[in-house]
């Protein structure tokens, strides 16, 4: 079995395909234009030319876009799969994400995210157990 991931953003589409052992094996990178269900479309077309098809793969969709992927099995936020691929490269298995929060709120088993610089004093007080930067 392989595993599609993709992301469909407001100005361009990823997908990356994975077999079991986690080995990469196609990528691709295209403008997300103005229809994202025409992209979704698109990605689905091209990988499976490549051979990748719902016979032989698992999809998850993720991005602006997520919800016009018809044929992903699932679709998360984007800060759900930057917090779980933190957890896959790291591999701490001890550290469970009960939720998702912002940084001043956090709880222990909270993700949090970081990316202005006006919130570096909630980024120093927060009670996250992990922050994406």
């Amino acid at each position: 079995m392989n595993y599609v991931g993709i992301d469909i953003g407001s100005t361009c589409a990823k997908a990356v395909v994975l077999d079991a052992n986690k080995e990469m094996l196609y990528r691709s990178l295209q403008p997300t234009g103005w229809s994202s269900v025409d992209t979704a479309e698109q990605i689905r077309r091209d990988l499976s030319s490549h051979g990748f098809t719902k016979e032989n793969c698992r999809y998850v969709a993720t991005g602006y876009g997520r919800v016009s992927v018809p044929f992903a099995e699932k679709t998360v936020t984007e800060i759900t799969c930057h917090g779980l691929g933190a957890a896959q490269l790291f591999g701490d298995r001890d550290f469970v994400i009960t939720g998702v929060s912002t940084l001043k709120h956090a709880a222990e088993g909270d993700l949090s995210f970081f990316g202005n610089k006006k919130y570096r004093g909630d980024l120093k007080q927060t009670k996250a157990g992990a922050v994406i930067v």
